[in-house]
């Protein structure tokens, strides 16, 4: 028997999580213990990294670029273009590059070319 209880929007999506508490301590422990983890690795403290500021430091992705990312799943790179209302063939031709390159360069996991 499933002792989980969810409780819905009015359109029937997951709000909220009624849950035995043992296992919300079971849960709880275990993210203490991550936190605890974390605290000790050596990567988890700022550096500090000298830059010159500039007129760029606020600068902020729109949340319409940003919900092309999750809607349509692709690169922020591919959303901006989208977001601009621009063609892969259009881009490609202001960069001075291929279009299927370009679509390389878009994809989600890309790496950016290495020239020998």
């Amino acid at each position: 028997m499933n002792s989980v209880q969810f409780i819905n929007s009015p359109e029937g999506q997951p709000q909220y999580v009624v849950l035995p508490i043992s296992e919300y301590e079971r849960l709880a422990k275990l993210d203490k213990q991550a936190a605890e983890t974390m605290n000790k690795t050596p990567y988890t403290e700022w550096l500090a990294i000298d830059y010159d500021s500039d007129d760029t430091d606020e600068a902020i992705i729109p949340h319409a670029v940003v919900s092309i990312m999750i809607t349509k799943q692709v690169s922020l790179l591919a959303a901006w273009r989208i977001y601009h209302d621009l063609t892969q063939q259009q881009v490609a031709e202001k960069l001075g590059i291929t279009q299927a390159n370009l679509s390389q360069i878009e994809k989600v996991d890309s790496a950016p070319p290495v020239k020998n």
